[in-house]
């Protein structure tokens, strides 16, 4: 599928991006309306396997591999084309990835703390749900029309995941594709 050839190509590109660019890369992030505060979590109770932050300009270099190597290949299908429409939109990303060890506990007390502290700035929870040890929220900041931010905070046994994607999408045109998509 290509969605994991573009988290691929993601991680590629931020090995290449390197020391100075990265810094240029990560620049411009926290200005960004739809932005938050990840979790963090103490020292000593996780490793980190991932730790993303894009600005405007990293994402641009994302765009542009992503669309050169994955989207010249095949034809898109619906799924496809609303993970496009959204990389086209991107202004901003970040992504933690934490190996839990025996630590889930911390991890679900931080996505809980993350959620009360969205909700108080006008975040809205989409998804939550919890299936024995796993536990998921997905979290939105603005309306039905635009989307400034979307948040992603999930936990298994094995690992914990945050993600940000930041920029104005238009939430209008995105549950059209994923309804033709259906």
């Amino acid at each position: 599928m290509k969605a994991i050839r573009i988290v691929l190509l993601l991680l590629v590109s931020l090995i290449l991006i390197g020391g100075v660019s990265y810094i240029y890369a990560s620049s411009g992030v926290k200005s960004q309306q739809g932005y938050i505060d990840l979790p963090a979590t103490p020292t000593g109770f996780a490793d980190a396997l991932v730790a993303v932050n894009l600005g405007p300009g990293g994402v641009k270099p994302l765009r542009w591999l992503i669309e050169q190597w994955v989207l010249q290949e095949e034809a898109l299908d619906g799924s496809d084309q609303i993970l496009i429409d959204v990389l086209q939109e991107l202004r901003g990303l970040q992504l933690r990835i934490y190996k839990v060890h025996d630590n889930q506990p911390v991890f679900v007390q931080a996505i809980d703390a993350s959620v009360a502290a969205l909700q108080q700035k006008d975040w809205h929870t989409l998804i939550k749900a919890r299936d024995g040890d796993e536990h998921l929220v997905v979290m939105q900041y603005g309306d039905d029309r635009q989307i400034s931010g979307l948040s992603l905070l999930a936990t298994t046994p094995e690992n914990a995941v945050f993600l940000n994607l930041i920029g104005p999408f238009d939430a209008q045109a995105i549950a059209q594709k994923v309804k033709a998509a259906r």
